[in-house]
């Protein structure tokens, strides 16, 4: 079945109507041959066909009034001209080879469309039949012919030509997806973007039917649809147009999901119950839908992040008692003594929670981190060292590095963390049956219309792929697994917060994340992050040691326990401490006697007056006065802002001993003179 249903020239009636006067020339070629010259003549000139009498060498002996008028001559100019004269160069050929076959009586007759030459030039279309006339001994004597007038047809074929041209080039060149489907279910004709969208070829797609085992359609909600559910073919059991319908289709040739707007036209005539055939257009949804998923991706990510940047505070409020007290009670306590190890437990237990609060913090605030050029192949190097000792031995580790260097500007702890969470899900995938787990690096060009990773701009990317050969994602689980706190693992084996980590990280350092999958043939999740110009030479390393000192610390916190280990904690380093849970009255005293104090240590957040304003109010006070800003949670600060208000360094909560030794020697040693912020590692 073609692409449309048109409606093509009467050429019955037409057909009929040569025969007729092909019967009425006969006749009157018997009239003629039995002496009824008078009445020939008569039917002769009166008939609507052109009839022409021709010589055996092509030239016109006579001609009719029908044929003169054809051709636009008169009967005086038509005489003498030859069949070459009055015959376009098209039809010429065909045209002299019949009638010398005709002249050579090796044929009786013949017809055939034929292009003529007018007088004034333009051409006309007729449908020429042609005999002999033989004399008394059966020799050829001269040519007769009929010719029926055709142009309107061959006009209006033309037009249809040209306006079927039209069409195939629109249907071939539509932006939407075009198909058709009978009411057999056959697929009968199909444009070219509806096979980009199914990546099928032409031989592929014509002649399957929507009961094919490989033509997989899914709901917006990821369930695989019945094929009697599919637009064309409930268009087709109940006669009723179906418009806008969201199906995703899997495309073999990009391995991923489609998501078409699919509409559904029954055709046929007035006498049919049922449509014959559907016309079915898909518009492609993929671009939007990935938008629709990033900015729903976003929104969840700020929530959580909300939540983070909520909780943290006091969270780290509490971990910064905990962790202190024990650091400073394992100082206390005999390595011998049975209360050593749980002390031990009790900072291991810390410093845990620290990590996941710090990870929960990637949501709040990932573009806080302090970026710097690191080659991401040494990352995956070392990651690879470090996961080799604890995946299992039945997971065969392959990586593949196809470029020398890949210099991206980046926190490199931010990388560590993308390349471990998806090593080890990998790993997982695999659990209990053991496979491959392969990490490839290689470059990657973007033009800036990625289908696999949307929005990305033009450009040089390195690719980081991480894939494994375990049990795999059906597309429900793919559209989730970003999602905080979505898991596919059973309860206590972990809090669903890995991929959500790296899709914020990644998001934040300009690159994308994709995953490809199927269940039982594994997943791949592909990373592309911007490539850097160069890799800057290796920094030397920082030679302070963790030793305390005897300077005078002016120590403002809000939280009584907070401030009274970390005044512990100084003290045990040997400083000289001063300490407030109130920030006017410290500031009050510092105005006071501000040669009493060689630094501040302060708390951000405090309810009267924040550390930042504590700093700049002392800097009024007693300019370069070293401060170190302790925060919970960074949110409103950053190297930037700390420079402008003159910060020396701030350490992000909960603290350990061996941070705060570093941060305030670094501060008191004029390191952080220039307000260059510092967030310890």
């Amino acid at each position: 079945m073609s692409a449309t249903t048109r409606p093509a020239p009467n050429r019955g009636d037409l057909e009929k109507r040569i025969f007729e006067l092909e019967a009425e020339l006969e006749l009157l070629r018997s009239w003629r041959n039995n002496g009824g010259d008078d009445l020939f003549r008569t039917m002769y000139e009166s008939s609507n066909v052109g009839i022409a009498r021709v010589a055996l060498d092509f030239t016109i002996l006579e001609a009719n009034r029908a044929y003169c008028e054809m051709l636009g001559y008169s009967e005086d100019e038509l005489i003498g001209k030859t069949l070459q004269q009055i015959t376009a160069p098209e039809s010429l050929p065909e045209n002299i080879e019949k009638q010398k076959l005709l002249r050579d009586l090796k044929i009786d007759s013949f017809r055939m469309e034929k292009e003529f030459i007018r007088k004034d030039g333009s051409q006309a279309w007729g449908l020429l039949h042609a005999s002999v006339i033989k004399n008394g001994q059966g020799e050829a004597q001269y040519f007769l012919g009929s010719v029926a007038d055709i142009s309107d047809r061959k006009k209006v074929e033309a037009e249809l030509r040209e306006s079927e041209f039209k069409y195939r080039t629109l249907f071939e060149n539509m932006e939407q997806g075009v198909f058709y489907q009978k009411d057999t279910g056959e697929l009968s004709d199909v444009n070219t973007r509806a096979l980009e969208l199914f990546g099928l070829t032409r031989d592929e797609f014509l002649g399957r039917t929507s009961k094919h085992p490989e033509w997989k359609v899914f709901d917006e909600e990821g369930n695989l649809l019945e094929p009697k559910d599919h637009p064309s073919i409930k268009t087709l059991r109940t006669g009723r147009a179906v418009r806008d319908q969201v199906l995703g289709v899997y495309n073999p040739r990009k391995k991923q999901m489609v998501w078409l707007s699919v509409s559904a036209t029954p055709q046929c005539g007035h006498d049919h119950e049922l449509p014959c055939q559907v016309f079915v257009t898909l518009h492609d949804l993929t671009a939007l839908k990935n938008m629709q998923r990033r900015l729903s991706q976003s929104h969840k990510l700020e929530a959580i992040g909300t939540l983070a940047g909520g909780i943290a505070h006091d969270f780290n409020n509490l971990l910064s008692v905990i962790l202190g007290n024990a650091e400073l009670a394992i100082s206390d306590t005999p390595h011998d003594s049975p209360a050593a190890e749980s002390l031990l437990e009790i900072q291991s237990a810390g410093m845990r929670a620290r990590d996941v609060v710090r990870q929960l913090l990637e949501f709040a605030k990932p573009e806080g981190k302090k970026k710097q050029l690191v080659d991401l192949i040494g990352i995956v190097q070392e990651s690879i060292r470090f996961l080799r000792a604890t995946i299992p031995s039945t997971v065969d580790i392959q990586v593949k590095i196809l470029i020398n260097k890949a210099p991206v500007m980046a926190d490199p702890s931010n990388l560590y963390q993308v390349m471990i969470n998806l090593c080890t899900n990998a790993a997982h995938a695999m659990a209990g049956r053991g496979g491959v787990l392969g990490v490839n690096v290689t470059r990657h060009e973007s033009t800036g219309e990625d289908p696999d990773f949307f929005a990305l701009g033009p450009g040089e990317y390195v690719r980081l792929s991480v894939s494994d050969t375990g049990v795999g994602m059906d597309v429900q689980t793919q559209n989730k697994i970003f999602d905080p706190y979505f898991t596919t693992r059973d309860v206590g084996e972990g809090a669903g917060m890995g991929l959500a980590v790296v899709h914020g990280i990644v998001e934040a350092h300009g690159g994308r994340i994709h995953v490809e999958s199927e269940p039982e043939k594994g997943s791949t999740f592909t990373v592309v992050f911007p490539l850097a110009l160069a890799l800057p030479a290796a920094p030397a390393l920082n030679g302070n040691s963790y030793e305390g000192g005897n300077e005078r610390i002016l120590l403002v916190d809000d939280e009584a326990s907070v401030l009274r280990t970390v005044n512990m904690m100084l003290e045990r380093l040997g400083y000289q401490v001063t300490s407030y849970n109130d920030a006017p009255e410290a500031l009050e005293a510092f105005k006071e006697r501000p040669e009493d104090f060689d630094a501040i240590v302060t708390d951000m957040t405090m309810p009267g007056l924040t550390g930042a304003l504590l700093a700049e109010e002392a800097h009024a006070v007693k300019p370069g006065v070293p401060v170190v800003l302790c925060t919970g949670y960074s949110e409103n600060i950053d190297e930037e802002s700390a420079k402008d208000q003159g910060i020396s360094a701030f350490i992000m909560k909960p603290v350990v001993r061996r941070e705060m030794a570093r941060v305030i020697r670094f501060a008191l040693d004029g390191a952080g003179s220039s307000g260059r912020a510092v967030e310890p590692g």
